[in-house]
């Protein structure tokens, strides 16, 4: 049938990138999901998706599709937006294993680093910012410091990594360490 071409599944993605892109979500939606009626196998439409759900709050639809895309293809992006799904769901176990493997596919593909090497750091260091806050949120100080350190490495401006470390200091009682950690953070 003519409906089903990948003429019409390319036009309703871009009508979905085009809204998504305009922050126009709940639209997005609609379109990526027609795309998807038409060609179900296009890791890359789940994933778009996935994102509108994300922005739309709708953290375990968002989870279903990013895990969907995961199966068609292993992504950075689609990891990392996993662990961000956990995170805000409050998984923080499997958010810290997703974003393990984003952290992992970057290092060994460097995907966005081809691109544009400051877009890589900052995303790494996001990465490791989001990691580190699941590790507070489980009470593992020790590996929540590596993983803002580890982030600082990547983007040494990146305020956040300075400040989560700079709270994880204070509950272990390095104060004066805490104190260095939130002045890099307010530069």
């Amino acid at each position: 049938a003519w409906w089903k071409s990948p003429y019409w599944s390319y036009r309703k993605y871009f009508n979905g990138w085009f809204c998504l892109e305009n922050k126009n979500y709940s639209e997005a939606v609609k379109y990526f999901s027609l795309s998807i009626n038409i060609d179900e196998k296009s890791f890359y439409t789940y994933e778009r998706r996935a994102t509108a759900l994300f922005f739309l709050n709708e953290y375990s639809k968002a989870l279903r599709d990013v895990l969907h895309s995961i199966q068609l293809e292993e992504l950075m992006a689609n990891y990392k937006l996993a662990g961000e799904c956990y995170l805000q769901m409050a998984d923080y176990t499997n958010a810290i294993k997703y974003f393990d493997k984003a952290i992992l596919k970057f290092k060994q593909s460097g995907e966005l680093y081809k691109v544009d090497k400051s877009e890589y750091e900052h995303t790494m260091a996001v990465i490791c910012n989001n990691r580190g806050i699941c590790y507070f949120k489980t009470g593992d100080l020790i590996n929540g410091i590596a993983s803002a350190d580890e982030g600082i490495t990547y983007k040494a401006d990146y305020h956040n990594n300075h400040f989560i470390k700079g709270i994880m200091l204070v509950k272990l009682g390095e104060k004066t360490k805490a104190i260095e950690s939130f002045k890099l953070a307010a530069k």
